[in-house]
C-alpha cells in the first residue's frame, strides 16, 4: 500500500503470497472483505495508522515491525504449520486472533494489542514475549502460559477477560486510570 490515505475495497476474498503494509503517520486504510496471506505479512506503519473493516488471514509469519496499526480490521493467524509473530518494541495491532489449524504459533518480542485479543485454536508458545494490552476491552487469552502481561489503560476502560483465568508466569503490571 502506498504511504498516503488509501481506500481498498475488496468485496470478496483475495489472496496474496506475501503482504507488506507500509504507511506514514496518521493514515487510514479501509478494507471491505477478506485478504488471505498465504505466506508472510509485514507491518511497517507510521504512528496512528488506522485500518478499518474486513479480515486479514495470515497463514505464515506476522512481523509487526513498527508503528501503531489500530482500527477495526481483524488480523487472524490461521496457519496449518508453525507460525511466528515478531513484534518490535512499541508496535501495536488493533485486533488479533489466534486461530491456528496446526503447528505452533510462537511469539517473539513485544505483542501490543489495542482493541481485542482472542485465542480460538492451536498450540501457542509465548516464549519470553511481553503482551501489552493498550486500552484493550476484550481479551480471550486461552489456557496457555504467558511470560509477562501489562494492561496499560488511559481512558477508564473495563477489561472483559473472557475466561476464568489467564496464566502469567512472569510479571503482571496494570498502569493508568
Amino acid at each position: 500500500f502506498p504511504s498516503h490515505d488509501t481506500s481498498l475495497t475488496i468485496s470478496s476474498s483475495v489472496n496474496f503470497y506475501d503482504l507488506t503494509i507500509s504507511t506514514s503517520n496518521y493514515n487510514t486504510l479501509t478494507l471491505v472483505g477478506t485478504i488471505n496471506v498465504q505466506h508472510d505479512m509485514n507491518i511497517n506503519s507510521g504512528y496512528a495508522t488506522g485500518m478499518n473493516g474486513g479480515t486479514i488471514n495470515v497463514e505464515g509469519n506476522l512481523n509487526a515491525n513498527s508503528g501503531h496499526f489500530n482500527g477495526s480490521t481483524l488480523i487472524k493467524l490461521t496457519g496449518s504449520v508453525n507460525q511466528t509473530y515478531t513484534g518490535a518494541v512499541g508496535s501495536i495491532i488493533g485486533n488479533l486472533e489466534i486461530a491456528s489449524t496446526g503447528g505452533t504459533v510462537s511469539f517473539v518480542g513485544e505483542v501490543g494489542v489495542s482493541l481485542t485479543y482472542i485465542y480460538t485454536s492451536g498450540l501457542v508458545d509465548t516464549g519470553t514475549s511481553n503482551f501489552i494490552f493498550y486500552d484493550a476491552s476484550i481479551i480471550a487469552p486461552g489456557s496457555f502460559d504467558y511470560n509477562a502481561v501489562i494492561f496499560q489503560y488511559t481512558n477508564n476502560k473495563v477489561i472483559n477477560l473472557q475466561s476464568q483465568s489467564m496464566n502469567i508466569k512472569g510479571d503482571f503490571i496494570v498502569t493508568g486510570k
